[in-house]
């Protein structure tokens, strides 16, 4: 860098530490001022007009000042000595140079990355939009509660751009259905009544689901054994104060009464009552004795909602580890956690009372406390309850009521349509 440069950058300090503006509007008075501030700092007599014309007050534009005038100035600055500065603008004006040029390479980076997240961006657009947006597939039922057994007829719509196979899930146990493209009707035939959520899917995410509730025309009796289930339509003849199955109506069947089966009572329905907010009742009975064998009865309720379910199981009092209790996205089982409590003498009728409120469960057995449970997701509306027990028992009575207290449903089993809703 030639002298001329150096003493540039000298001017500019000059002018940037002062804070006077300008030189054009410097007057004599800031020059005698500098000049007084050079002589405290630097010991060394630089006149006005020597800096007058350092900083082009007359027409001398090569002046070159002497040495020592030039040592003054960079004492002033804070510098050993006239040499010392020019290494010190040396030095800053390569850390500029190295500055630029990081900048530009920081520039480059950026705009290479940059492109690289605008590549993958378009990219993924483009497998989105080449597989089909879930929001175009249309999938509905020409009903959302029906009575069970019943007809349900399904409508679906998928946009040509979703190039996978589609399949129908008719929650039911069986295997999935190849949907055609071209058509846009399935018949489904839902015999028991139950929450049904069919979807349609691909092998890589689902589509769409539906929420379908199949009734029941009042308690639906159930016999099961291994793979065999067998549904009984209301029987005034076992309607006698209690709801119940016999061994008869299940020898009948070709149900092995010797065997172990399952009773299994169910009631769906529309009940506007809320999971999160009521309180319910069944009074049960066990008949199953067996004395020949080490035999763990249970009796089981399950609360259906929209969203999950409670479900309590009683057992013999010898048998508590195999009792359990779901609420929710909570599931208790007692070969985990002592469920000593849930331990009772299912031969003689049990009440087991379930109440919800605010996220809390509480339940009761004769008025004992079994087990309080809390849960996060909500339950969302009431749509069926089940009672399981195995081979025989009765339920002796039901009530339903709301968050209010009121009693929204209750049957005493006294004929086949004693179910009353309120």
């Amino acid at each position: 860098m030639s002298e001329f440069l150096y003493l540039k950058n000298c001017k500019k300090f000059l002018v940037e530490k002062e804070g006077w503006g300008n030189v054009s509007e410097w007057s004599h008075y800031h020059f005698v001022q500098l000049q007084e501030k050079i002589m405290a700092v630097a010991s060394i007599e630089v006149s006005a007009l020597t800096l007058k014309r350092i900083f082009g007050k007359y027409a001398d534009k090569d002046y070159n000042p002497q040495a020592q005038t030039k040592d003054a100035l960079a004492i002033y600055f804070g510098y050993k000595n006239w040499s010392d500065f020019k290494q010190q603008v040396d030095v800053l004006q390569a850390q500029k140079k190295y500055s630029k040029r990081e900048t530009k390479i920081s520039f480059f980076k950026f705009f290479f990355v940059a492109l690289v997240f605008i590549a993958i961006a378009i990219t993924v657009v483009i497998i989105y939009l080449s597989r089909g947006k879930v929001s175009e597939v249309v999938f509905k039922a020409d009903t959302e509660s029906f009575s069970a057994p019943g007809t349900v007829v399904l409508k679906y719509s998928i946009p040509p751009t979703i190039r996978d196979s589609v399949f129908l899930d008719y929650d039911l146990n069986t295997p999935p259905l190849l949907l055609s493209k071209k058509d846009s009707t399935v018949i489904v035939y839902y015999s028991v009544p139950k929450y049904y959520q069919p979807k349609i899917f691909t092998r890589k995410k689902n589509l769409a689901i539906l929420h379908l509730l199949a009734m029941s025309d009042g308690w639906l009796r159930i016999i099961q054994q291994s793979d065999a289930v067998v549904y009984l339509k209301n029987n005034a003849e076992v309607f006698n104060g209690v709801l119940t199955l016999t061994t008869a109506e299940a020898s009948k069947r070709n149900i092995d009464t010797l065997k172990y089966f399952q009773s299994d009572f169910r009631l769906f329905d529309q009940f506007n009552v809320s999971g999160d907010h009521f309180s319910a009742s069944v009074k049960i009975k066990n008949y199953t004795v067996r004395d020949d064998e080490f035999y763990c009865n249970f009796d089981k309720l399950n609360v259906f909602c929209e969203n999950g379910r409670i479900s309590i199981t009683l057992t013999d009092t010898f048998c508590f580890q195999h009792a359990s209790c779901i609420v929710g996205e909570k599931d208790i089982r007692g070969f985990k956690v002592m469920l000593k409590s849930f331990g009772r003498i299912l031969e003689n009728p049990v009440l087991l009372n379930v109440r919800s409120q605010d996220g809390n469960v509480f339940i009761t057995a004769d008025n004992d406390s079994v087990i309080s449970v809390n849960y996060t997701k909500k339950l969302g509306m009431i749509i069926g309850f089940q009672i399981v027990m195995n081979t025989i028992g009765e339920v002796d009575s039901f009530r339903l009521y709301n968050a209010s207290g009121v009693l929204v449903a209750e049957d005493d089993f006294l004929s086949p349509n004693s179910l009353i809703k309120h």
